[in-house]
């Protein structure tokens, strides 16, 4: 092939190629209709996505509130049972309570019956060695003539505790064979007023269990209220107070119980007047020989 030929075939290249670009489309930029269509089909597809989701969703919410409706009626049924368990026991706790109180009264009322026919004396001068079966009876003989008490009726008597040896003597307990004999004697105590013993003055009371005393004292607060209005009482057994008040009889089992018949009474504390007596913690009220 000659140059010729090569110029021919450069010349028929350079035209392919002239001809090839002449092919191109023209890219043209989109009108502002077409840009809204699209912006319309990209918006109608964005609020089917989120229609969709949002349905999604709501249903899950409706699955869960009636999951939490169900789950709250489930808690609303245990609470219910919880709460009438809960009344149970109490009813339970408090029928043992009442039976255990019923009980310990009865313990109380046993101990206090065995030593019905004893008396504790309080501050009777103390010497060593001394003779309390054949001094005792001789110094009631002193005190009430007319009551025959001999030391065979005299079944038990002594100190209370170990010799201290101190300035306050122990106190005596004494424990008579026959308990009408014993209350014939504090009858007549009663009516004697201040007793002495070698001119000391002697305290003479019945002798009661330390859970009777213990009680007596716990309501201390209602027998001053009563000693205040000059309105008598006693202690019933195994341990409430009884009392009357305009023609009524009143009975008190414990101190809230007793506060609280007190004020629906009328009968409120009162700061302004003084019982003007002095009473031994727990102490029978009635013992004789001063103190009271």
């Amino acid at each position: 092939m000659g140059w010729k030929d090569e110029k021919v075939l450069e010349g028929r290249s350079g035209d392919a190629e002239a001809a090839k670009i002449g092919m191109e489309p023209d890219i043209q930029p989109a009108t502002v209709a077409e840009m809204r269509v699209l912006l319309n089909e990209l918006k109608d597809a964005i609020f089917a996505k989120i229609e969709d989701e949002t349905g999604k969703i709501s249903k899950r919410l409706d699955m869960l509130a009636a999951e939490m409706a169900k789950n709250d009626k489930q808690f609303n049924f245990l609470k219910s049972e919880v709460d009438q368990m809960g009344k149970q026991v109490k009813l339970i706790q408090e029928e043992h309570e009442v039976k255990f109180d019923d009980h310990e009264k009865r313990l109380i009322s046993l101990e206090d019956q065995t030593r019905r026919s004893s008396l504790r004396l309080r501050n009777l001068v103390e010497k060593k060695g001394e003779d309390l079966r054949r001094i005792l009876p001789g110094w009631f003989k002193e005190l009430v003539p007319t009551l025959e008490i001999g030391e065979e009726e005299v079944e038990r008597v002594h100190r209370v505790g170990g010799y201290r040896g101190g300035p306050t003597p122990r106190d005596v307990l004494l424990k008579f064979s026959n308990y009408f004999k014993k209350e014939q004697l504090m009858r007549e105590l009663r009516s004697l007023g201040e007793l002495k013993f070698q001119g000391v003055p002697v305290q003479v009371y019945n002798d009661l269990c330390q859970q009777t005393l213990e009680w007596r004292r716990s309501v201390k607060p209602i027998t001053a209220e009563l000693k205040k209005r000059a309105i008598s009482y006693a202690w019933g057994y195994p341990v409430f107070l009884r009392f009357s008040y305009k023609e009524k009889f009143y009975k008190v089992f414990s101190l809230q119980q007793g506060l609280e018949l007190l004020e629906s009474l009328g009968l409120g504390p009162r700061d302004d007047v003084s019982d003007g007596s002095k009473e031994e913690d727990g102490e029978e009220r009635g013992a004789v020989g001063g103190g009271m």
